[in-house]
């Protein structure tokens, strides 16, 4: 009997595909900081890995989760502000010895938002202008809104602090009237 597998594999192309690198950077390091953190007994790093570990399996159970370094960039500012206003509470409480101890945290957050890269002024001012132009340019039809959802589908995974988009837009629209 005759075997078509050996035709039907000669047949096929080898395509060996390359894809660009998307990982994450700071994402993969949470654990094993965890467990430094733990042999080490740092206390503090021990508790903000924990809670950061604690909201990423939460998410992961929702329809976003957490799988890359824009994700986790918008939930540690996420932390960021809720821990600012806890200090600002604690102050107002004349609770020295917790003011303390949430900004040595915040300390901690902040170590890892400094590891994510973050899309540029001149990158994303250069977006924001294509993504205006492309919806009409000038007149009223163009709104600061729309123009977010565009250059943010543009962004794709890249992390992107959004008040500083959310301003940058503001000018661009303003000196485009």
């Amino acid at each position: 009997m005759f075997s078509l597998r050996p035709t039907f594999r000669s047949a096929l192309p080898r395509v060996s595909l390359r894809t660009i690198s998307t990982t994450p950077q700071v994402l993969p390091r949470l654990r094993p900081d965890l467990k430094t953190a733990l042999q080490t007994k740092d206390k503090t790093r021990l508790s903000v890995l924990r809670a950061l570990l604690a909201e990423i399996t939460n998410a992961s159970k929702t329809d976003k989760p957490i799988s890359s370094d824009s994700a986790l960039y918008l939930l540690l500012k996420k932390r960021l502000a809720a821990s600012q206003a806890a200090v600002e509470e604690f102050q107002q409480a004349k609770r020295v010895d917790l003011v303390g101890k949430e900004e040595e945290q915040m300390a901690v957050l902040r170590e890892y938002l400094g590891g994510i890269e973050v899309m540029g002024q001149e990158e994303l001012r250069g977006m924001v202008e294509e993504a205006v132009s492309a919806l009409g340019g000038k007149g009223p039809k163009v709104n600061q809104g729309k123009v977010m959802g565009k250059v943010m589908g543009a962004v794709g995974d890249r992390a992107v602090d959004r008040e500083q988009l959310s301003k940058l837009i503001g000018e661009v629209l303003e000196g485009s009237k």
